[in-house]
């Protein structure tokens, strides 16, 4: 938990690949903290591992991120909306990738295949 806070994105993005969303006592804590990053981080690779994380809950609560997601600058954000979106709704998300410009394609196909092996 307290790695979450961390001034080091290294250290916030080991913590949120660390973290076994199984664990009961501290998941509601967790999802919190992850939504938080996932919104607000300064860093886009922090925010994008904290969006795979929450999409790994496969909970549908979270599919209105990761389409807010594909809609940010920064490819890794994209990407690991894109990467959360298909494991809700694939077609969308076929789709959604299909409507971004080609180099924007090219840079986030390659770091969806890269999240999407995430936990």
């Amino acid at each position: 938990m307290e790695g979450l806070k961390d001034p080091q994105e290294d250290l916030r993005v080991l913590s949120i690949k660390a973290i076994d969303l199984n664990e009961k006592q501290t998941k509601d804590q967790v999802l919190k903290s992850l939504l938080d990053i996932a919104k607000n981080d300064k860093k886009t690779i922090a925010r994008a591992n904290a969006i795979v994380k929450l999409a790994s809950t496969g909970d549908t609560s979270y599919k209105t991120l990761m389409e807010e997601s594909i809609k940010e600058q920064s490819y890794n954000v994209i990407a690991a909306g894109l990467a959360g979106l298909t494991k809700y709704a694939p077609a969308e998300a076929d789709k959604a990738l299909a409507s971004l410009d080609d180099d924007t394609q090219k840079h986030v196909t390659p770091l969806m295949k890269r999240f999407s092996s995430q936990k």
